[in-house]
C-alpha cells in the first residue's frame, strides 16, 4: 500500500552521551498510598495478560519487504508495509498494497492465517490489542466498531449511535463522528467521539462504553479526554487529558496523565505530569507494569537542515521515559534510547543520524544477558511511494 508519508522517527543524542547505558528504576513491593490510604496507582484487580514474547520479538523494514523476527525464527515478507503484535509474539500483519488488511503470521513456519484476511477501510491498523482486536471504520454513516478475537475471529460488529443532540434538527450537518483507537479491557471496549459540525460549535464530546457489542452508556462527558492508552499486559486504561480548556487536536497546551476504571468508566486516579514537563512535551507512548505507570515524552525542535543552512527542519528530541509509582522519575538514560522489555531482556533504539534521508535514523539492539548484538532494519523507512512502518513487542518497563 502507498501510504501517505508520516513525521519521521528521528531522535538527537544529548552531548556526553555513551552507546550503552543501564536503566535505573526505583521501585516498592507495596507501593506508595494517597492521603486516603488507597495505592497511589490503581489497582484494577485485573490479572495481567502474559506478554510470552521469545525475544527479540520485532518487526523492521529491511531491503527485501518487512522484516518480522521473533526469537530465533524471522520472516522477511516483500508485501508487507506494517506489522502489529499480540501476546505470544503473534505478528499482525498488513500486505495490501491499494487498501489495507490483516493477516496473522507464523513466523516459525510462514503460516498466514485466517484463508481470508481481514478488510480495514482506511489507512490505520488496529491501536494496541491484548484480549480483543477492534477495528473502527469511522468513514461509514453510521459509523461501525466491528470486534476480532485474537485470532482475527469475527465476534460482533456494531452501528455506533448518531448524536442526541437535539440541535441536529436544526442543524443538518451534525454528527457525531467516532476515532482514535478502540482499546478492550476487562471485556469493556471504549470508543471515543465528538458532536460537530462545520458550523456549530460547542458539540459535547465523550466515551462510549460498549459491552457485549452494545453501547452501555456515555462516559467522560466533556471531560478534556486526549487519548486512550491500554497497558501492553491488558490490566490498564490510562488516558491523556487536557489540563483546561476543551481539546484542540495539535495546540500546544498542557496536558495530564490519569487512569480510568473499567468497571465505570470514570477517572479513578489523577497522575498529573513530572515537575519537569513543560507544554511543548508530547506524549509519544504510556503504559502500566504493575503498580508503575510509565510515559514516554518527546519534543519537536526546528532546526537548521544539515544539507539546506537556510532551510530549517523539525526534529523529535526524546524527553525520557518517566515513572509514576507514587511520585515521578527518570529512567537513567532513557533521554538517549528507546527500550521495550521483553521479560528480563529489552530491545532498544538508538540514534545513528548519518544513515541516510531514506531511513529512520535510529539503530536496533537486542541486550540479553550481558550480551549487545545489532539488530537489522529500521523502524521507519521511506523508498519512493512506500513507506514501510515496524514495531517492537514488549512493555516500557521491566517486569
Amino acid at each position: 500500500m502507498a501510504a501517505s508519508r508520516s513525521p519521521r522517527l528521528r531522535a538527537v543524542l544529548r552531548a556526553g552521551c555513551g552507546a550503552a547505558v543501564l536503566l535505573a528504576l526505583v521501585s516498592s513491593c507495596s507501593g506508595p498510598s494517597t492521603e486516603s490510604g488507597e495505592p497511589a496507582v490503581l489497582d484494577t484487580g485485573i490479572e495481567p495478560v502474559p506478554l510470552d514474547v521469545a525475544g527479540p520479538t520485532y518487526a523492521a523494514a529491511v531491503p527485501g519487504g518487512l522484516l518480522v523476527r521473533a526469537g530465533d525464527e524471522e520472516r522477511v515478507l516483500p508485501e508487507a508495509d506494517q506489522a502489529r503484535w499480540l501476546p505470544g509474539g503473534t505478528a499482525m500483519v498488513d500486505r495490501s498494497r491499494r487498501s489495507m488488511s490483516l493477516e496473522l503470521l507464523d513466523v516459525a513456519t510462514g503460516d498466514l492465517a485466517p484463508e481470508e484476511p481481514v478488510r480495514i477501510r482506511g489507512f490505520d491498523l488496529p491501536g494496541r490489542s491484548v484480549t480483543q482486536v477492534n477495528l473502527l471504520d469511522s468513514l461509514r454513516e453510521p459509523a461501525v466498531l466491528t470486534a476480532y478475537s485474537p485470532g482475527l475471529e469475527r465476534l460482533w460488529s456494531l452501528d455506533l449511535p448518531d448524536t442526541d443532540n437535539p440541535d441536529a434538527a436544526e442543524v443538518s450537518e451534525l454528527r457525531r463522528g467516532y476515532y482514535n483507537v478502540a482499546p478492550t479491557i476487562d471485556g469493556v471496549t471504549f470508543v471515543q467521539w465528538h458532536d460537530s459540525a462545520e458550523d456549530y460549535e460547542g458539540g459535547d464530546y465523550g466515551v462510549a462504553r460498549i459491552e457485549d457489542g452494545a453501547v452501555v452508556e456515555d462516559v467522560l462527558l466533556n471531560e478534556r479526554i486526549v487519548a486512550l492508552y491500554l497497558a501492553a499486559d491488558g490490566a490498564g486504561l490510562l488516558a491523556l487529558r487536557q489540563a483546561e480548556g476543551e481539546p484542540c487536536g495539535g495546540c500546544v497546551v498542557d496536558q495530564e496523565v490519569v487512569e480510568i476504571d473499567p468497571a465505570t468508566g470514570e477517572v479513578a486516579r489523577d497522575y498529573g505530569m513530572p515537575e519537569e514537563y513543560v507544554e511543548e512535551w508530547r506524549v509519544a507512548a504510556m503504559d502500566k507494569v504493575g503498580d508503575r505507570v510509565a510515559v514516554r515524552f518527546t519534543e519537536t525542535e526546528w532546526r537548521e537542515d544539515p544539507k539546506d543552512p537556510d532551510d530549517v527542519a523539525p526534529v523529535t528530541v526524546q524527553r525520557g521515559t518517566w515513572v509514576y509509582d507514587g511520585a515521578w522519575s527518570v529512567v537513567e538514560g532513557s533521554e538517549d534510547e528507546l527500550t521495550w522489555w521483553q521479560g528480563e531482556d529489552r530491545v532498544v533504539a538508538r540514534p545513528a543520524p548519518r544513515e541516510g534521508d531514506a531511513r529512520d535514523g535510529m539503530q536496533l539492539f537486542w541486550l540479553h544477558d550481558g550480551v549487545e548484538e545489532r539488530l537489522p532494519g529500521d523502524l521507519e523507512s521511506s523508498v519512493g511511494p512506500l513507506y514501510r512502518t515496524g514495531s517492537v513487542a514488549g512493555q516500557l518497563l521491566p517486569p
